[in-house]
């Protein structure tokens, strides 16, 4: 069976979750790409997996024009989530009214994969943002019977990663609510599992965060102890995916980086909002909330007591976040990266690219500053 062509595959793997035979497994491309593979010996060619591919057939999109600036009213959730929280306050609503949360979290390997949640203790897992691409394993099946079973579910992924599982599922539900994150694309989980292992050695590692309470750094953790933390200005891996230079090859040319979206909400940092003109003053992460749909603005109303939101000119939203206009652009360092990935690896690839130079660049001049400022200070 002809799946679709590895260079556009998204590894959204509706694919492998729709074959009936399990002929569909995970295999890795030279760039380290999940894609998927077909056993022939088990493909009945029955046709289902290219009828799931989101790659190979026609997709709903949906004209955005609400838009809100928003956060959440929890304040330990203001705290350690990404932007204003409200991925997880909306979880809370979900779990509050018995339903379940589908969303993603790094186990032990570093791998960073999707499960669910229905207790506020197990939602916990799926704070902060990563800036990685996701397995999805077989959690669009997992949807399929929460579904079926008449709960309410709640799924949040990346565009992609959402019409996935619509052509996987083949049919609207009146109890699955979509959110979309706004994605900036996503590199394959393979490097940043590389650069942990060099950062971290053999240590057991049982979390990771680029955002919340530490800012803008890659934060590795091993039972509860930070063991590796740096900025995103002088870590190798989120440097390079802030340039856009390590992305799935599919990003460069992804479909779902439009004003038109998949989702029943898109969520995300706020970026141009003029504080000043908020009617209530906030000085923490504000997220923007793009309603999609009219179950999504349905839902929106019943938050009173999770959120706090202002109506917002969608305009803004559009203006100051590139990835609701357009796709990712390859990066500075892309070209030499890809280049060399195949022979030598994630560490010494992004050397090789110039990255390694640019920090230790960035480094001297933080240095010079730093001791100009001592000075200073002394006299």
């Amino acid at each position: 069976m002809e799946l679709c062509k590895k260079e556009d595959c998204l590894g959204c793997f509706a694919c492998m979750n729709a074959c009936p035979k399990g002929a569909i497994s995970v295999t890795h491309d030279r760039l380290g790409k999940t894609i998927p593979t077909v056993d022939a010996n088990k493909c009945i060619y029955c046709g289902a997996c290219t009828k799931a591919c989101p790659v190979l057939n026609e997709s709903e999109y949906h004209i955005t024009d609400e838009c809100y600036a928003a956060w959440t009213k929890n304040e330990n959730d203001r705290k350690n989530c990404a932007s204003g929280g409200i991925g997880t306050a909306i979880s809370r609503y979900v779990i509050d009214n018995d339903g379940v949360v589908i969303g993603t979290y790094f186990d032990d390997d570093a791998k960073l994969i999707f499960d669910y949640a229905d207790t506020p203790e197990q939602l916990e897992r799926f704070k902060s943002s990563k800036y990685v691409q996701a397995y999805i394993g077989y959690s669009y099946k997992k949807v399929k019977e929460f579904l079926r079973q008449g709960r309410l579910v709640l799924f949040i992924a990346t565009p992609c990663q959402i019409d996935g599982l619509n052509h996987y599922l083949g049919k609207k539900y009146d109890n699955l609510i979509t959110i979309d994150i706004i994605c900036h694309g996503t590199p394959p989980i393979t490097y940043l599992k590389e650069h942990i292992k060099a950062k971290c050695a053999d240590a057991k590692i049982t979390n990771v965060t680029f955002r919340g309470e530490n800012d803008y750094h890659l934060c590795v953790y091993s039972d509860e102890k930070l063991i590796y933390s740096m900025r995103s200005d002088m870590d190798e891996y989120f440097m390079t995916f802030q340039n856009s230079s390590i992305n799935r090859d599919n990003c460069y040319n992804c479909n779902y980086a439009r004003h038109e979206r998949i989702s029943d909400i898109t969520i995300g940092d706020f970026w141009g909002i003029n504080r000043e003109d908020l009617k209530e003053q906030y000085d923490g992460k504000i997220s923007s909330i793009i309603i999609n749909t009219e179950k999504g603005k349905k839902l929106i109303s019943m938050l009173d007591k999770y959120i706090y939101m202002e109506k917002w000119d969608i305009d803004i939203a559009y203006r100051y976040n590139n990835q609701l206009n357009n796709p990712a652009v390859p990066g500075r360092y892309r070209e030499t990266f890809v280049k060399n990935y195949e022979k030598v690896g994630f560490e010494k690839a992004v050397r090789k690219s110039g990255v390694s130079t640019a920090i230790a660049i960035k480094k001297a001049k933080d240095s010079k500053i730093a001791k100009a400022v001592k000075k200073v200070i002394k006299k």
